[in-house]
């Protein structure tokens, strides 16, 4: 009597992946658009426009904040946890976060 054992691994593209993949490598300026985009085609996604006060009061208290440097010069390998830190210090309200959570 003959005992085989084989192993196999693989890997498929997603649907999911694929998209991560593209969004990783837009600019600010495509991000934005895409955004807008998915706002246009999905009613339930609700964007809200940052007021200049907002933005000030968000960019004194990361100043004012003790942020480790790798938080803010982030240098891992992984671009998802990445975007993902950089998203709760730029946005504060909950529904973005998730929107850019979903699309990260």
């Amino acid at each position: 009597m003959k005992l085989v054992l084989t192993q196999r691994q693989g890997l498929s593209m997603t649907f999911q992946l694929r998209q991560a993949i593209e969004i990783l490598q837009y600019s600010t300026h495509e991000l934005e658009h895409f955004i807008r985009q998915q706002e246009l085609e999905n009613p339930l996604n609700e964007l809200t426009e940052r007021t200049e006060k907002q933005n000030n009061t968000d960019t004194s208290a990361r100043k004012s904040a003790d942020i480790p440097e790798h938080f803010v010069r982030a240098s891992s390998n992984n671009k998802r946890d990445e975007l993902m830190t950089y998203a709760t210090f730029m946005f504060k309200d909950q529904d973005t976060l998730k929107l850019l959570k979903y699309i990260i």
